[in-house]
């Protein structure tokens, strides 16, 4: 069984409240950031990073390269939060913690096609 680890980090942006999960075994954000933000906030980020936990255990060695380089991309050039990566992770957290009603669809956006498919997977575990 393997152990999540959360990472206080000081790295470029995640020292304004970025937070990046490179592996199925870490989660880096800045923890002073978060102690002065509400505990919604944190508990939001903290859902969305363990999304892309749940990328990385899903897919190969090639394929979590990809969702890496892209969403490095995204996060440089692109609108980062409405990228696949970014909706793709938000969505497998929100079904793996079963739909929450308080999920922060403005900030953490779901992609309601995936979402579908991914429902109509007998085995989402």
């Amino acid at each position: 069984m393997r152990t999540l680890i959360l990472y206080d980090s000081k790295l470029g942006d995640l020292k304004d409240g970025g937070a990046m999960t490179p592996n199925v075994n870490n989660i880096y954000f800045s923890f002073e950031f978060y102690n002065n933000r509400n505990p919604t906030e944190v508990r939001d980020l903290l859902r969305h990073e363990f999304g892309h936990v749940l990328q990385y255990k899903r897919y190969n060695s090639f394929d979590q390269f990809v969702i890496i380089v892209s969403s490095i991309y995204s996060a440089k050039y692109l609108n980062h939060r409405h990228s696949w990566t970014e909706r793709q992770a938000n969505t497998l957290s929100y079904k793996y913690f079963r739909y929450p009603s308080n999920w922060n669809t403005e900030e953490f956006p779901l992609d309601n096609y995936y979402l579908n498919t991914l429902n109509n997977v007998q085995n989402f575990d």
